[in-house]
């Protein structure tokens, strides 16, 4: 799959949606796809990782090549991981599907455009090429709110 879809990020306040605007998206490590920036393609989704006082940011997202996470995949993976003797987490999740030539990976309604994780993510905030910021909301009424 590729082409630009509309993602949706939840956040859990205005400070991080403005942080988020001026300095670029962290890498998210400890998720079940593999570190990056995830997103969700429907409004709903980013709303629950935004808790009732967050906001959602939408997003303009391009797709490169994308993997759509299934069975076979995740079997290519745990062999992937056997032959290079790598642990199979998150960060080794996203090394394997970078090494594969994916810059996107997708499971259901989340898409998750890939970043290398780091020791210190913070340190590592940075603007993707593939995720553009087009408007930030409340979560509880969806109303657009400037940052």
């Amino acid at each position: 799959m590729r082409g630009k879809i509309i993602g949706y990020h939840g956040t859990a306040s205005v400070a991080n949606a403005r942080s988020i605007c001026r300095d670029g998206f962290m890498a998210g490590g400890g998720n079940a796809l593999g570190d990056g920036v995830y997103l969700a393609t429907d409004v709903a989704t980013a709303k629950s990782y935004s808790g009732s006082a967050g906001v959602y940011l939408k997003c303009l997202v391009t797709l490169g090549r994308t993997c759509v996470w299934g069975a076979p995949m995740q079997a290519r993976y745990v062999a992937w991981c056997h032959r290079h003797g790598v642990q199979q987490d998150n960060s080794a999740m996203a090394g394997f599907l970078l090494r594969n030539g994916f810059n996107t990976v997708q499971s259901g309604s989340v898409v998750v455009v890939l970043l290398p994780g780091y020791r210190n993510p913070t340190a590592w905030k940075r603007k993707s090429r593939f995720v553009r910021v087009l408007s930030v909301h409340r979560a509880s009424d969806g109303a657009r709110i400037k940052v």
